[in-house]
Formats: structure tokens, sequence, C-alpha cells
């Protein structure tokens, strides 16, 4: 983690970012997981699941990168997707890491899934005022949302 936190401040980094979303009361929510305590940049700030692009996803045999990004955000939040996530847009954010190229991409959890004690479901339209959620993470969480609600999500 001291390595990649080095690295990621000089050479931009390629994100993925996997916004849940659920319609709570006719209020759009979206899922909200914690960073660890220790996490050099946030720790214990809340975010949406999301990783880095790594080497071995390039590896894989069924020859899709995103797939070992998918796995490994489906072990983050300890559940499923409803459906494959489905891409909403991309964009280049310097965070407080360092540079980002992000690829967003929306998602439901089956219906019914039990979150994790440290996990919540959070209003959309109050995000940008939670001191504990990680702000430079707004951008990506609006373009999953303006997607959302054009419909481009799978079922």
């Amino acid at each position: 983690t001291p390595v990649f936190t080095q690295l990621a401040r000089m050479t931009p980094q390629p994100i993925v970012e996997v916004v849940l979303f659920r319609v709570n009361n006719l209020i759009l929510e979206t899922l909200l997981i914690p960073r660890p305590a220790d996490d050099i940049v946030w720790p214990g700030m809340f975010h949406t699941p999301g990783t880095a692009l790594r080497s071995s996803d390039f590896s894989r045999e069924d020859g899709n990168p995103l797939n070992g990004v998918f796995e490994r955000v489906k072990r983050e939040i300890n559940n499923e997707f409803a459906s494959p996530p489905s891409f909403a847009g991309r964009l280049h954010r310097l965070s407080e890491r360092g540079p980002e190229v992000t690829e967003v991409y929306i998602a439901k959890l089956l219906e019914g899934s039990p979150l994790q004690p440290n996990q919540l479901w959070y209003l959309v339209e109050e995000l940008s005022g939670n001191p504990k959620f990680i702000q430079s993470q707004h951008g990506h969480v609006m373009i999953a949302a303006q997607a959302y609600n054009r419909g481009i999500v799978s079922n």
C-alpha cells in the first residue's frame, strides 16, 4: 500500500468505480462503505466501491480485465450484483491520492441483499455536504446518477 500510494501521486491510476443505487421512498440512494482505519490517505472515510485496474486483470483466462475489478468489488461489499454493471461514463480527476482516469459503472444489489454492519445507504443529494464522504468521488457519483436517471442500468 505505501508503494502504491507513492506511485499514485506521480502516475495517473486507472480506476473503476461501481456506484450501487437503490430508490427509497422515491429518493435515490447510493451504497457507501468505509475505508480502513489505517488507510494512508482517507482513514475511515466513506466511499463508493471501486478499485484500480491491476496488471493481473489483463492476464485473465476470460480475457476481460473488468471482470477482475468486478470480482474484487463484490468481495469488497460482500454481496452480488443483480446484473452485470453498466457503463455510465469516464472522468479525469485529481484526488487527494493523485491523478486518476476513472471509468464509472452502475449496478444494483440483488433484491433483499443484507448490508454489512459498516455499510450504509446514503442520499445522493446530500453527499456534497457529508464531511465523512471522500469528496473527490462526488463527480463520479453524479455521472452515475445522471446515467441512472436516463435509464442506463441493467435490471
